[in-house]
């Protein structure tokens, strides 16, 4: 994976979130493409490559996925579950983005690899995303290199 490739699909129902984490991911300096959709029936459509979201080439897979717990449809939770029993996408890396609380937090400890606090505090969105973005940038590196050592294990082996 080049750099510029990662992309994230984000699931937020919330239009000021979604405004707020753009802004922040752009500020943060992301080399990434990020895809929105605002509730967990959607998530789980683009996921499976489904109606609207088969086109790859317009929608791919995403490396992450940061999804809000509280959403119309299906929320976060069972987008996490969806991801988790799906053995083609078990490993995606997800993320939740909640203003929930610490039982809900602690119940999805076991399924999400992170959870981020929302905040209604730009700085702190910013702060989080920035967080994020050094995460994001160390996966491409690695990825990078991973990538790097099986092309020329692959002309060795030829």
């Amino acid at each position: 994976m080049m750099r510029g490739e990662y992309s994230i699909l984000l699931a937020e129902d919330d239009e000021d979130d979604i405004v707020l984490t753009k802004r922040a991911f752009k500020k943060a300096g992301l080399d990434t493409k990020l895809f929105v959709v605002r509730n967990g029936a959607e998530a789980i459509k683009y996921l499976a490559g489904e109606g609207a979201y088969a086109d790859r080439d317009k929608h791919p897979l995403p490396n992450l996925v940061i999804t809000d717990l509280k959403m119309p449809k299906k929320n976060g939770s069972d987008v996490i579950h969806w991801i988790r029993e799906n053995p083609r996408l078990r490993g995606l890396q997800v993320f939740v983005l909640s203003s929930a609380q610490e039982k809900e937090r602690a119940q999805l400890s076991v399924e999400a690899d992170a959870y981020l606090r929302k905040s209604a505090d730009g700085d702190e969105l910013e702060d989080m995303v920035q967080g994020l973005a050094s995460f994001i940038e160390e996966l491409q590196s690695s990825l990078q290199k991973s990538s790097i050592s099986f092309t020329k294990l692959s002309e060795k082996n030829k």
